[in-house]
């Protein structure tokens, strides 16, 4: 008797220590990160830790979905008394393939009030595709790699192997970074045209200025865009670079010199250096203010968060200096410059300081949507509310809306007759001067797929 109850009391105590070593399965929370353009497919994605060291474990997605609502639930197992437990990121990317479109409907499950809102930086998950495009075809850029579509939307090229980032077009070719080198990549032959060393910082059409080393001691080289002929290069002049008609004007990082920045002015025909001398951001310290460099009509604009707004010639010499702060600069309209702030998107003349016409941004940062904005050809592209709006950037005056599907980050690149707008999950394009719609192509996605059922 007494041995049965040993036995008795040593199966309890298992028992019991296994209930406390347990755990149990609930919701996790989820973000959505993009909605297709037909609204039939959900990017969705959820983050944990604590799973290398036992205290937690995915157990994947369930999705039901009724006449009224859609339910999805991302299933986690957490340990009941962690102890020891990492902190380490880890999540799961799916993919729900709905049997509706979502439309109206309710989206719950994600575990906070509004499962439409978008939080940037929740998951850290951004899977923003890169865009270039000319009047042969667009080019997507991606974790999945490079591909290409022709005019018509057919996908001409893939390449899951090249990793190329920050495209910009040049005529029958597009420049980008392949660290630790720069590439031409032609699209009508889909492949590199050739390959330098370095990483592009600035194009002026028929020339590629590339930065060899680092900002602060690095070489700048001026390469030909048809075949990447050195033209020139200049030792130690790395930074935010502006070509103009007669020279180039460089905005270098310098702790050496008094403020940190330096100006550099280099003859355009012959690579020789003319000026170098400290350049006043309008800060009396070291903090870095300076946010970018852009041509203005014949002029550089040194612009930022916390810097003035300098207006510089080809000599070296400041046209204007005002001490406004003005933000991002997105680029020039003519003989605007066009810049965003967390309060506003304006077009600001450099020289005067008029603001011609500026857009409230915080009728546009509305996290249940989604809202991004591009400068391109003097027109600004913006997507809210999963319509993409092209805006006369020399007005400020709304030209035509289009739906393009919801997505956290969209991509938006233009031709001179076709604005293209992609997602993670498609790319789109419409005609550029009335928003029709030319054709929408889903684009591959190699994570997992799964379909909602109708609970019974």
């Amino acid at each position: 008797m007494l041995r049965n109850a040993l036995v008795l009391l040593t199966l309890s105590l298992t028992i019991a220590g296994c209930g406390l070593a347990g755990g149990s399965t609930g919701p996790n929370r989820w973000e959505l990160v993009a909605t297709s353009p037909d609204d039939t497919q959900l990017l969705l994605t959820t983050t944990f830790g604590g799973v290398a060291s036992g205290c937690s474990r995915f157990e994947g997605w369930e999705v039901d979905e009724t006449a009224d609502r859609v339910d999805v639930v991302a299933n986690l197992w957490t340990k009941r008394f962690p102890d020891s437990c990492t902190d380490e990121a880890a999540g799961s990317t799916v993919v729900v393939e709905l049997l509706q479109p979502l439309g109206d409907r309710e989206l719950i499950g994600c575990t906070q009030d509004d499962c439409r809102t978008f939080e940037d930086g929740l998951s850290g998950f951004d899977p923003r595709p890169a865009l270039v495009a000319n009047n042969i075809g667009v080019a997507l850029m991606d974790f999945n790699g490079l591909k290409v579509f022709d005019l018509e939307g057919e996908l001409t090229s893939f390449d899951s192997a090249l990793q190329l980032q920050q495209p910009t077009s040049a005529g029958d070719l597009f420049i980008a970074n392949a660290w630790p080198d720069v590439v031409a990549y032609d699209l009508g032959q889909s492949a590199i045209s050739w390959t330098e060393k370095g990483q592009w910082h600035a194009t002026d059409g028929e020339h590629v200025y590339v930065c060899e080393g680092d900002e602060e001691t690095g070489t700048l080289v001026k390469h030909s865009v048809i075949d990447g002929a050195r033209v020139w290069d200049v030792p130690g002049v790395c930074g935010f670079v502006v070509p103009l008609d007669n020279s180039v004007v460089v905005i270098g990082f310098d702790p050496e010199v008094d403020g940190g920045n330096e100006l550099i002015i280099v003859e355009q025909a012959t690579g020789k250096e003319i000026l170098r001398r400290p350049f006043d951001d309008g800060l009396d310290d070291q903090v870095e203010g300076i946010s970018g460099a852009t041509r203005v009509g014949a002029h550089a604009v040194v612009f930022g968060w916390q810097s003035d707004t300098v207006v510089i010639d080809d000599a070296g010499g400041e046209v204007a200096r005002r001490s406004e702060r003005l933000g991002a600069g997105l680029g020039a309209a003519g003989e605007l410059l066009i810049t965003a702030t967390l309060q506003q998107i304006s077009a600001n003349n450099p020289s005067t300081g008029d603001v011609v016409w500026s857009i409230d941004a915080t009728d546009l940062d509305d996290d249940a949507t989604g809202t991004s904005f591009v400068l391109l050809s003097d027109a600004l592209w913006l997507t809210e509310r999963g319509a993409l709006t092209q805006v006369d950037a020399t007005t400020g005056e709304r030209v035509w809306s289009a739906q393009v599907g919801v997505a956290q980050n969209m991509t938006v690149t233009a031709s001179d007759s076709v604005v293209y707008a992609a997602s993670p999950l498609a790319l789109t394009a419409l005609d550029r001067s009335s928003g029709e719609q030319l054709w929408s192509s889903p684009l591959p996605w190699s994570g997992e797929v799964i379909t909602a059922v109708e609970p019974s």
